[in-house]
C-alpha cells in the first residue's frame, strides 16, 4: 500500500490518482483493513487533499476511505483525520455540493458500496458518514466524544440541517424508506446532538419536528426522536421545545408500542417536555391530552414484566422519571394519573423494587410531588389522592434506617399529604355553614382532618416522632415541624 499512498502524495497523473485512491479504499473495505499501516505511511493529509480537490471519481473513493477509517475502533485514526483538517473539508464538500441522492435504499457504516461512482449525491452521503464517525468517536480517557467539537467547529451542524431540510422537502420524504442522504444526515445530527447540547442545537428543532410528524422510515424517525430527547435534557432549551409540540401525538403512539425502536427514544422525548416545575416551560398538559398517561404507564408495565433486568430497569427509570414530572405538573395532570390507575401501578413496581434503591425513589417521586401544594389539586382531586393508598405506603416505608435522602422525600410526601387534608377539613366545614347555617354547624362534632386520623390509625405519629433525633438535619427539622402540626391537630 505503500506505493498508493506515495501515488497519492505525489503529482501523478489523474489516472495514477484514481487507481491508487480506488486500490486503497478497497483495502480499507477489506476485513482487517491495514489503518494504522496506512496512516504511518502518511495517508491522512494526501486523502483529504484528495476529497477537496482530486478527480470526480477519485474524491469518491478517497471519501470512502475516509469513512472507513473514522469508522476505527481505535480514537487516534479519526484523530488523524482531524489533524489534517478532514473536518473542515467534509463541511465544504456538504456546502458545495448539496446534490441528492437519485437512488433509495438501505444505508449502513459501509453502506458508501451502494452509492454509484463519481455521482455528487455520494460524495455528499459519504461525507455525512465521515463526519458522523468522526463525531461520534469516543477518547478512551475521557469517554466523551472529543472529537465532535472539531466537527461542530468546521461548520458541520448548518451544513448537516441544509441536507436535512432540501431532504425533508423531497416529494420521496414520506416514504417506508427514505433517500440514504436523509438516513445518513439524521444519524450524523444524532451523534452531533448526542455530544453537544448548548443553544446551538436548537437551530435543529424544526427540520427534527418535521420528520417526526411526516416521516414514514424507522430508521430517521429514531434518530430524530434521540436528537429531540437530547436537545430536550438542556435545561437552556427548554423555552426552544414548544416548536416540538406538533410531533406529540406520534411520540405518544410510539411509547405506547413499548417493544419499537422509537419508544424510548420518545418516552424520552415527551418526558423532556414535562417539566413540572419550571411552569413557564412546562407541557405536561399537551403531553396528557395526546393520551401520553396512559402510553408512559403503558411503557412502564411492559418494561418491568419479567423483573428489573439491566435493560429493562434503565427504561423503567426512564418510564418513571417522565411519570414524576407529570405528577409534578398541576391538579388536571395528576387527575389524569388517578383515571389512568398510575399510582396503584407505580406501588406495585415499588414493592417488587426491593434492594433497588434507584428504582425506588424514581417511584417515590411520582408518589410524593401530586402532594405538593404548587400541583394546585382541587378538592375531589385531593380526596381521590387520600383514597389512593399512596399516604399508606409512605407510611410502610418510614424506617429510621432508611437512607436519609430518602427519609426526607417521604416526610415530605407525608406532610404535604397533611395539607391536603387540611384542605379536606376546610371544605367539609364550609359545606356545613352553607348546608346548615352557623348554629347549626357549630352543634355538630368537630370536623377532621381526614389524614391526621389516617396517621393515628397507622401509627405514623409515632414513626415520626422516632425521626426527632434523627442525625440527619433535613430529616429531624421535616419531623420536627410534622408533630408540631399534628400535635396542632390532635389536641
Amino acid at each position: 500500500m505503500e506505493a498508493q499512498v506515495a501515488q497519492l502524495a505525489s503529482s501523478a497523473g489523474l489516472d495514477a490518482q484514481c487507481s491508487a485512491a480506488a486500490r486503497i479504499r478497497e483495502a480499507l473495505c477489506s476485513r482487517n483493513p491495514p489503518v494504522q499501516a496506512l496512516l504511518d505511511a502518511g495517508l491522512a493529509a494526501p486523502l483529504v487533499r484528495l476529497v477537496k480537490e482530486g478527480p470526480a471519481a477519485a474524491r469518491v473513493d478517497a471519501a470512502w476511505a475516509l469513512v472507513n477509517i473514522a469508522a476505527s475502533s481505535e480514537y487516534v485514526h479519526p484523530e488523524a483525520l482531524c489533524n489534517e483538517s478532514a473536518a473542515e473539508v467534509l463541511v465544504e464538500v456538504l456546502n458545495v455540493g448539496k446534490q441528492r441522492l437519485s437512488t433509495a435504499g438501505g444505508s449502513n457504516s459501509s453502506g458508501a458500496a451502494s452509492t454509484s461512482r463519481g455521482d455528487g449525491g455520494a460524495l455528499a452521503e459519504l461525507s455525512l458518514w465521515a463526519l458522523g464517525n468522526i463525531a461520534g468517536a469516543m477518547h478512551p480517557g475521557m469517554r466523551t466524544q472529543a472529537l465532535a467539537v472539531d466537527v461542530l467547529d468546521a461548520g458541520a451542524l448548518r451544513a448537516v440541517i441544509a441536507v436535512m431540510e432540501q431532504e425533508a422537502a423531497a416529494p420521496g420524504m414520506s416514504a417506508a424508506v427514505a433517500s440514504p442522504l436523509l438516513r445518513v444526515a439524521t444519524w450524523c445530527l444524532h451523534n452531533l446532538a448526542k455530544h453537544k447540547r448548548e443553544k446551538e442545537m436548537v437551530d435543529a428543532i424544526p427540520v427534527v419536528t418535521k420528520l417526526l410528524t411526516e416521516a414514514a422510515d424507522t430508521e430517521v424517525l429514531t434518530c430524530a426522536a434521540w436528537v429531540l430527547a437530547f436537545l430536550g435534557s438542556n435545561e437552556d432549551n427548554k423555552s426552544h421545545m414548544k416548536q416540538a409540540l406538533p410531533a406529540l401525538p406520534r411520540l405518544v403512539q410510539w411509547v405506547r408500542e413499548a417493544s419499537s425502536s422509537l419508544a424510548t427514544p420518545s418516552l424520552l422525548s415527551v418526558g423532556t417536555m414535562c417539566t413540572g416545575y419550571m411552569r413557564a416551560l412546562d407541557y405536561s398538559e399537551q403531553v396528557v391530552e395526546a393520551g401520553g398517561v396512559p402510553a408512559m404507564l403503558s411503557y412502564l408495565q411492559r418494561a418491568a414484566a419479567g423483573g428489573l433486568a439491566a435493560a429493562r430497569r434503565a427504561m423503567v427509570k426512564e418510564a418513571l422519571f417522565a411519570l414524576s414530572n407529570v405528577a409534578g405538573a398541576n391538579c388536571g395532570t395528576v387527575r389524569a394519573m388517578l383515571d389512568a390507575g398510575v399510582f396503584p401501578a407505580v406501588i406495585d413496581l415499588l414493592r417488587q423494587a426491593s434492594g433497588d434503591d434507584e428504582i425506588l425513589n424514581e417511584c417515590l417521586y411520582v408518589l410524593t410531588n401530586p402532594w405538593d401544594p404548587l400541583v394546585g389539586a382541587d378538592v375531589p382531586t385531593s380526596r381521590a389522592l387520600v383514597d389512593s393508598g399512596i399516604l399508606q405506603e409512605l407510611h410502610s416505608l418510614l424506617d429510621p434506617a432508611a437512607p436519609a435522602e430518602r427519609l426526607s422525600l417521604l416526610l415530605k410526601g407525608l406532610g404535604d399529604g397533611l395539607k391536603r387534608g387540611q384542605q379536606l377539613m376546610t371544605y367539609e366545614a364550609n359545606m356545613r355553614l352553607v348546608e346548615h347555617g352557623p348554629e347549626a354547624a357549630a352543634s355538630m362534632p368537630a370536623v377532621q382532618n381526614p389524614v391526621v386520623t389516617l396517621y393515628v390509625q397507622l401509627g405514623t405519629v409515632q414513626r415520626i416522632g422516632a425521626l426527632n433525633s434523627h442525625t440527619d438535619e433535613e430529616v429531624h427539622t421535616r419531623a420536627n415541624g410534622m408533630i408540631t402540626v399534628l400535635r396542632f391537630f390532635m389536641e
